[in-house]
């Protein structure tokens, strides 16, 4: 969930801490760090609400992308056939 957070641009530090707790994160007994439950919660709250804002974006870069990949093919195909016209 994390990394999905990251990805969208939505980060564990950013949230507010869940009442009753100094940290985001719990130790675990085997030496590692994992996300406290009440900061789970919240930060896949987060990443449902940033999600569709994030798909949005996305789709307007690809459309971007493809609008322009539009106007250099259509651009070359001009120019081919300019090339051709001149060339009879």
């Amino acid at each position: 969930m994390e990394r999905r957070g990251r990805k969208i641009g939505v980060y564990v530090e950013d949230q507010p801490l869940p009442p009753g707790q100094l940290f985001h994160y719990d130790d675990s007994p085997f030496g590692g760090r994992y996300l406290s439950h009440a900061s789970l919660v919240e930060l896949r709250k987060a990443v449902r609400a940033r999600e569709p804002e994030y798909r949005k974006e996305r789709r307007e870069v690809w459309d971007l992308w493809i609008k322009g990949a539009a106007l250099a093919i259509g651009l070359l195909g001009a120019a081919t056939g300019f090339v051709a016209i001149l060339t009879r």
